[in-house]
């Protein structure tokens, strides 16, 4: 006779044998259980049932309601469920998250506060584009990402995105056009600016000019005190302006090219992220590609330079 499983897809057996080491924990009591990575390979809607059928019963006797679970995973899905909009059936007081980075070798665990570390994406923005204690390049990445968010068509909607852009493309005047000819009228530039200084009062678009020249982005990147993420915007607005470092960098390694290219714009993550002031979210592996892309970049302008 053939098993129940043997006809079944890989997900579907998958699932199949997750609920089958659930009712194996259940029938043996267990004090504690430990599921590793349990839904990541799922599709989004198929993640949300198997979460549900293991935790949401609200019956002990036939689900992992209520018992001591350690549940490590990849997916911000289930904190979002448990923590932050308490949409699945667990008393809020019996659950905590945390968040766990591999440092080097170091394990660090991170407690994740419901009310101070899980923000709205888009409020997460605006407060990283008003943030005086984050470099100037990353707040102008996050406020021009920040405006993507407001409109269906930035580029011809918004004076001060196309402000920001020609800042990030490091153009003399701010243009509508990414050739760079078409010139923001007088009007446009006081508007966007306006916007701009809401967020960022010190914005003087010639003065940042040199601030975000190339030179000087490549310098700070290794600032002890810049977060990682801090790092990754920085590098991208480096690539922006510099269409040759682009190239070198997909050269060098093209996922880490994408994974700049793919973070800063919006993700499954849209409703909520963590605060990446507190989270050191970017992997490890694509911090160290950014630091010997980095290294490798400040080499070749200074042989540049001495030619």
């Amino acid at each position: 006779m053939d098993s129940p499983s043997e006809h079944l897809s890989w997900g579907e057996k998958h699932a199949f044998a997750l609920i089958m080491f659930m009712f194996d924990a259940i029938s043996k009591n267990a004090d504690i259980i430990v599921l590793d990575d349990p839904i990541s390979s799922f599709d989004r809607n198929k993640k949300y049932a198997i979460i549900n059928r293991l935790f949401k019963t609200g019956q002990k006797e036939n689900s992992l309601y209520q018992r001591t679970v350690l549940l490590l995973t990849h997916d911000f899905e289930p904190v979002i469920d448990y923590v932050k909009t308490n949409s699945g059936r667990q008393d809020p007081q019996t659950i905590c998250a945390n968040y766990v980075e591999n440092k080097e070798g170091i394990i660090k665990f991170t407690p994740i506060i419901k009310e101070k570390d899980m923000l709205s994406s888009v409020v997460l923005l605006k407060e990283l584009a008003k943030d005086e204690k984050i470099y100037i390049a990353a707040r102008i990445g996050c406020l021009r990402k920040y405006i993507e968010h407001q409109y269906l068509d930035p580029r011809g909607e918004s004076p001060a995105y196309n402000i920001i852009s020609s800042l990030m493309h490091g153009r003399i005047k701010p243009t509508y056009d990414n050739d760079g000819t078409i010139e923001l009228t007088d009007v446009d530039i006081s508007n966007g600016t306006n916007y701009i200084r809401d967020y960022i009062p010190e914005f003087d678009y010639e003065n940042l000019l040199e601030e975000c020249s190339s030179q000087n982005l490549i310098k700070v990147y290794d600032d002890s005190n810049i977060t990682t993420y801090e790092k990754l915007l920085i590098l991208r607005f480096y690539v922006e302006r510099e269409e040759a470092a682009r190239d070198r960098l997909r050269r060098f390694k093209d996922v880490l090219r994408k994974y700049v290219d793919e973070t800063f714009h919006i993700e499954n993550d849209y409703i909520y992220s963590l605060d990446v002031r507190k989270f050191d979210i970017v992997p490890e592996e694509y911090t160290a590609f950014a630091k010997e892309f980095i290294a490798n970049e400040i080499s070749f302008v200074s042989q540049k330079d001495n030619i």
